[in-house]
């Protein structure tokens, strides 16, 4: 294994390396694709949270996160699989398009696992990060800056 010989695959009858490399092609992208919209959508509800702290404003973003950190992945995936790929037909519910056939429609078949991955972190995000910012805008330093 260290010398990266996983061995054959007794159902498909090709190496595990060669498996193991298809896949990283998809998780890998839909992983920094998740990541980088976790971010996007938690950073800045929890600077604005943190900016209203106490008013209505905040209240509804802290609801929104903790619903968004109760509700499972996988739920909230088919969710979006019904409402965006079965009602509204705008994107596939599942499969995966190829890089090398066309990267256009491999990027979109990855939006509604990323939604459905990056939307839990980024309740979490928003969470965390809203409580470190109200206690680090209640520090001295911050205050005579």
């Amino acid at each position: 294994m260290l010398r990266g010989d996983f061995g054959m695959s007794y159902t498909q009858r090709v190496p595990v390396a060669q498996l193991i490399w298809e896949r990283l092609s998809v998780t890998v992208p839909l992983a920094l694709s998740a990541m980088r919209l976790s971010m996007a959508v938690g950073l800045p509800l929890d600077i604005l949270a943190a900016r209203r702290r106490g008013k209505t404003l905040d209240t509804f973003i802290m609801v929104l996160a903790q619903t968004g950190v109760a509700v499972p992945s996988f739920w909230f995936g088919m969710l979006l699989a019904l409402l965006f790929a079965v009602n509204l037909h705008w994107l596939s519910p599942g499969g995966f398009t190829l890089w090398n056939e066309d990267w256009v429609a491999a990027l979109r078949s990855l939006v509604l696992p990323s939604l459905a991955l990056a939307l839990p972190q980024a309740s979490i995000l928003a969470r965390v990060m809203q409580t470190a910012l109200v206690d680090v805008t209640g520090q001295d330093f911050i205050r005579t800056a």
